[in-house]
C-alpha cells in the first residue's frame, strides 16, 4: 500500500506542471510588433490547455504575474522548437538558463515577467513554472528516470545482438538497429545532449538524419519479422519509392527549412510504417507472435501520429508529451521483446520438425537406392558367363589371379582375360569395388 501511496506521489509531482498554468497568461501577437514597453498595455488571457496552433508568423508572449512569494522561480518551455525567445522583468531582460535540457529563465516573482516565444515550426509551447527547488528537484528525478530507460533500451540492444550472434538470424540485428533509432530519436528530442554542450543546430541535423535511419531499419526489420519478402514480394517497390522520397526531402528540407517541407516529410515516414503495420495486421491470425507485433507496432504508429504529424499541423488527439512517450516505448519494446521471442521458438520448433523429416526422407531414399543397386547388380551378375562367375566368386573371396588360375586350372593370361571382361560387365575398375558390391 505504501509503495502504490508513493508511485501516486510520484505521478502527480510528474504532471503537476498542469496546474502551474493557471499561474501564467498569454497574448498571441499576430504581426509580431509588440516590444517589452506596448506588451503591458495589452490584456492577457489565462492559460486553459496547451499552447498549440499551426504554424504562422505570430509571435506569443507569456505573462508571469508578481506574488508575494519570496522563492525564485524557473520558467521552463519543453520544446527544442523555438526561433526566438526573450524574457523581460520592470523592462530588464532576463537571461536564459546556460546548460539546461530546454529553454528556461530563472526570477523572483516581486515584478510581472514576460517571456516572448516564436517558432519557424508549429506554435507549440509546453511550460513548466515552478518553485527553484521543485524545479531542480524534478529535473534530477528525470534526468535519473531517463537514465533508466537509456539503461534498459541499452541491455535490449545488447540481448538482441547477442541472441543475432547464437542463432544467426537477421531479426534480431535489425531490431537492435531499429531500437537505436528510436531511442537515438528519444535522447535527441528530449534534450540530453544540451547537457554535454551540442548545439541545438547539430540536434535538428541529427534528427533529420534519424528519420533515414528509422525509415531504413524498420523496413529491414518488418521484412524479416514478417517475410514480407515472400508474402508480399512486389510490396517492396512501394516501400522503396517512399524511402527515396523520404531522403530526397530530408536533403530539400536541409536546404531549405520549411515547415511544409517538414510535414511532408513526417507524413511519407508515418505511410512507411502504416504500410508495414497494415500488412501485418492482414497477416493477423497467421501466428500469435504477428498478433504481438501488430499490437506493439500500433503503440509506435499512433503515437508517432500523434507527436509528429498531427502535432506539426497544430492539432493534438492523444496529447502524448516525452513522459507518455517513453512510457508507450518501455511497453512497446516489451510487447515486441515477446513477438520476436515467440517467432524464434516457432521457426525452432518448425526447423527441428523440417530436420526429422529431412533425415527420414534420406534415410528412405537410402534404403529405396540400397534395393535398387542390389537388383542392378543381381542382373549384372546374370549377365556374366559361367566361367566368369566362378572366377568373380574367386575374387570375392580374395584370391590372386596366380591363385585363381590354380583353383580353375587355367592359365594367368585367361584369368586376366576373364577379370577384364567382368569389370566391364560390372561397371568396375577394381577389386576393392567388387568387395563393395550391394549383394
Amino acid at each position: 500500500m505504501q509503495t502504490n501511496l508513493k508511485f501516486f506521489i510520484f505521478l502527480l509531482f510528474i504532471s503537476s506542471s498542469v496546474f502551474s498554468q493557471n499561474e501564467v497568461y498569454y497574448f498571441k501577437d499576430f504581426d509580431n510588433s509588440l516590444t517589452e514597453k506596448t506588451i503591458i498595455l495589452k490584456e492577457f488571457k489565462p492559460i486553459e490547455k496547451l499552447i498549440l496552433e499551426p504554424h504562422s508568423e505570430a509571435s506569443f508572449w507569456f505573462k508571469i504575474p508578481k506574488s508575494e512569494a519570496k522563492e525564485a522561480y524557473i520558467f521552463k518551455v519543453k520544446t527544442h522548437r523555438i526561433k526566438h525567445s526573450k524574457a523581460f522583468q520592470n523592462f530588464k531582460e532576463v537571461k536564459s538558463l546556460k546548460k539546461e535540457r530546454f529553454l528556461a529563465y530563472k526570477f523572483k516573482r516581486n515584478e510581472d515577467v514576460y517571456v516572448k516565444l516564436n517558432s519557424d515550426f508549429v506554435s507549440y509551447f509546453p511550460f513548466e513554472l515552478d518553485k527553484e527547488v521543485d524545479s531542480n528537484f524534478r529535473e534530477k528525478l528525470i534526468i535519473t528516470l531517463n537514465g533508466f530507460f537509456y539503461g534498459f533500451i541499452f541491455l535490449i540492444i545488447i540481448y538482441s545482438l547477442l541472441y543475432y550472434s547464437f542463432f544467426e538470424d537477421k531479426t534480431f540485428l535489425y531490431y537492435a538497429l531499429f531500437l537505436s533509432s528510436i531511442n537515438l530519436m528519444f535522447f535527441l528530442l528530449d534534450g540530453t545532449l544540451i547537457l554535454f554542450g551540442l548545439d541545438y543546430s547539430y540536434i535538428n541535423l541529427l534528427i533529420l538524419l534519424n528519420y533515414i535511419l528509422i525509415s531504413f531499419y524498420s523496413s529491414k526489420f518488418v521484412d524479416c519479422f514478417l517475410n514480407l519478402d515472400e508474402v508480399y514480394p512486389k510490396l517492396k517497390y512501394y516501400t522503396y519509392t517512399l524511402g527515396s522520397l523520404i531522403i530526397a526531402f530530408v536533403i530539400i528540407f536541409y536546404f531549405n527549412n520549411s515547415h511544409n517541407i517538414f510535414i511532408v516529410l513526417n507524413v511519407l515516414v508515418f505511410l512507411l510504417l502504416l504500410t508495414y503495420w497494415l500488412s501485418a495486421l492482414v497477416l493477423f491470425n497467421k501466428n500469435n507472435f504477428t498478433k504481438l507485433f501488430v499490437l506493439g507496432f500500433a503503440i509506435l504508429l499512433f503515437s508517432g501520429l500523434d507527436s509528429f504529424v498531427f502535432r506539426n499541423l497544430g492539432i493534438s488527439i492523444f496529447s502524448t508529451d516525452g513522459f507518455n512517450i517513453k512510457l508507450g516505448g518501455i511497453i512497446q519494446i516489451i510487447i515486441f521483446g515477446f513477438a520476436i521471442l515467440f517467432r524464434e521458438k516457432q521457426l525452432r520448433k518448425k526447423n527441428t520438425f523440417m530436420k526429422k523429416e529431412i533425415r527420414k526422407f534420406s534415410n528412405k531414399i537410402k534404403t529405396k537406392n540400397t534395393k535398387i543397386d542390389a537388383k542392378l547388380n543381381k542382373e549384372k551378375l546374370q549377365s556374366l558367363s559361367v566361367r566368369e562367375r566362378e572366377i568373380f566368386d574367386l575374387i570375392l573371396k580374395g584370391k590372386s589371379n596366380k591363385e585363381i588360375s590354380t583353383k580353375a586350372n587355367v592359365s594367368i593370361n585367361t584369368v586376366k582375360f576373364h577379370v577384364k571382361n567382368i569389370y566391364d560387365k560390372l561397371h568396375i575398375k577394381s577389386r576393392k569395388e567388387a568387395l563393395n558390391l550391394p549383394k
